[in-house]
């Protein structure tokens, strides 16, 4: 990086405002150009100093981090890397942040033995929340869910297969939030996160979004209706009976939920009734199961660059060439609703009828 980072650093504990600075100025890319000991005093100091990532404790008193954090996004949003505990309420407190726009969060260490691997997670998120676009993840929700319906018995004919990493809490909302409650597929998606934050994620987009969303199990029907989001820790497989297995093997993938994994195995099944759709993250997750969902005559959906936090998954489906088209986030439902209803009837929908696509 040319010009350093600057960074605010918000802890309730001086020591951890210390301990974290001084991890981030270990990188030369960095400077910590502030701190904050609560909510109040970080929203007064993020409008009089050029910030351009926060680190944001969860936990705090008098205004906590996710109250603060609500505020600023809906003036100045700057990325946030929020901090928080490995509880329960740390997992759901954290989802919340998330769906308020925060980029990325890390769990505080437990024990001080492994504060290398702490350091170093911090730092990467930190630069990778530099460069993450605040601009993309705005509106698309609806003031309330609609209605959810009942699921199929027999199981879905036409599958959505969702991948999405950092920034992919804010773009799942908006996206579910714009699905009709009657489409006629089962979707599946895999969100890079650890296990104790998946259930609630679950939890949160099936509060806010008109269909059923729940954590899924081994077993699970793939029905209209449902959407069933991977446990962290754990490979979801669509199988022949129109279920999913969660495993975790392919060791060789080097992060779990692999999306890879999830969109070939639904390929497979699938074939020309499926869309694989990209949404913002870091990396090339996806990039060779969009490979396979095209080769089955699958449609592939990448997360276009202006509302992508992290441009890089969506990029890396786009450059291989099986993107068939590239939306913005809040796009992406309305032309699912279209297609997958086209396929239901046999129409086989023609992509150019649509005149707010970014590309074809």
């Amino acid at each position: 990086m040319s010009t350093k980072v600057r960074v605010m650093v918000v802890d309730d504990s001086a020591f951890m405002r210390r301990l974290i600075s001084d991890l981030l100025e270990k990188d030369p890319d960095l400077e910590v150009v502030s701190t904050a000991a609560n909510g109040l005093e970080f929203l007064d100091k993020v409008r009089q100093v050029k910030v351009d990532v926060v680190t944001l404790d969860v936990h705090m008193p008098g205004m906590d981090g996710i109250t603060a954090l609500g505020e600023m996004m809906k003036t100045r949003p700057i990325p946030v890397v929020l901090l928080s505990s490995v509880t329960k309420e740390g997992s759901d407190i954290t989802t919340e942040g998330l769906l308020l726009g925060a980029v990325d969060f890390l769990t505080k260490p437990i024990a001080w033995d492994n504060i290398e691997q702490f350091r170093d997670q911090l730092i990467l998120k930190v630069k990778t929340a530099a460069t993450a676009n605040m601009t993309g993840l705005v509106g698309g929700l609806p003031t309330k869910p609609l209605p959810s319906v009942r699921a199929c018995a027999d199981g879905a004919a036409r599958l959505i297969a969702i991948g999405s990493s950092t920034g992919g809490p804010r773009a799942l909302e908006i996206l579910l939030a714009g699905l009709a409650p009657d489409l006629p597929a089962g979707i599946i998606i895999s969100q890079h996160m650890p296990g104790q934050f998946t259930a609630s994620l679950a939890q949160r987009l099936n509060d806010t979004c008109p269909l059923e969303v729940r954590e899924a199990k081994t077993g699970d029907t793939l029905n209209q209706g449902l959407a069933l989001l991977t446990p962290g820790d754990y490979h979801m497989r669509v199988t022949n009976r129109c279920s999913v297995e969660l495993t975790t093997e392919e060791k060789d993938t080097h992060i779990r939920p692999s999306i890879d994994v999830m969109i070939s195995s639904a390929a497979q099944v699938y074939g020309p009734q499926m869309v694989a759709v990209i949404l913002t993250g870091m990396g090339r997750d996806g990039a060779a199961g969009c490979v396979q969902a095209k080769r089955a005559g699958g449609l592939v959906v990448a997360q276009d660059e202006a509302t992508s936090v992290v441009y890089g998954m969506p990029k890396a489906v786009k450059e291989n060439g099986t993107a068939h088209l590239s939306l913005p986030i809040n796009g992406i439902a309305e032309f699912l609703n279209w297609y997958i209803k086209g396929l239901e009837k046999g129409d086989s929908p023609k992509l150019n009828r649509l005149p707010y696509l970014t590309e074809r």
